[in-house]
């Protein structure tokens, strides 16, 4: 399973990055499909059945292992911009992150915090979908910021911060991630 799993992840990983190293892309392809199959393998609760479906596994717009590597590969890359500008300047945090007005930004801020309520939900009734569940309303919920909130193209003070909470809500993901042994990737 994993190595056809591998084959496709490639293949599109390939479609989509055509200047890529093949070595990076047999990288991208090993780890979008390892997180995926494992993320498959835990979102469901213990006690139920589980049906293998590939394309389930690797459909970057369901509730998949795919979806939240590709969430956490979007976050990295509007970062990246951001420093390619040279907007972080970590001064500017200090006074900047009172202006995190916007609904969608308390509710991320919430959303890092929850965490480690998850984690110990998680631990408590050997759950592991818990997190699997914690991590896809997540990303969904920077998906939902990311397309309401034009970070870049604010104001750069405004910007420095936002893009300083995507940095800590990125860690946020990879965290969870790295607890279901997900390994993040760069672009997919």
């Amino acid at each position: 399973m994993l190595d056809l799993l591998k084959q496709r992840a490639y293949e599109e990983t390939k479609k989509r990055n055509e200047t890529v190293s093949e070595e990076v892309l047999q990288q991208t392809a090993e780890s979008i499909a390892v997180s995926s199959f494992r993320f498959f393998l835990t979102r469901t609760d213990i006690m139920k059945d589980i049906t293998f479906d590939i394309d389930e596994v690797l459909d970057m717009e369901g509730e998949t292992g795919a979806y939240v590597l590709y969430t956490n590969a979007r976050i990295k890359a509007v970062i990246a911009k951001s420093k390619e500008t040279g907007l972080l300047d970590s001064l500017a945090l200090e006074t900047g992150l009172s202006l995190l007005t916007h609904p969608l930004e308390i509710q991320l801020v919430k959303k890092i915090d929850e965490l480690s309520s998850v984690i110990d939900e998680v631990i408590t009734g050997l759950a592991p979908h818990l997190l699997n569940r914690y991590l896809i309303s997540a990303c969904q919920l920077f998906n939902t910021y990311y397309n309401d909130v034009n970070v870049s193209k604010s104001e750069d003070a405004i910007k420095n911060a936002r893009v300083f909470l995507l940095q800590q809500f990125g860690n946020t993901l990879e965290k969870g991630m790295g607890l279901l042994g997900m390994k993040p990737v760069e672009r997919m």
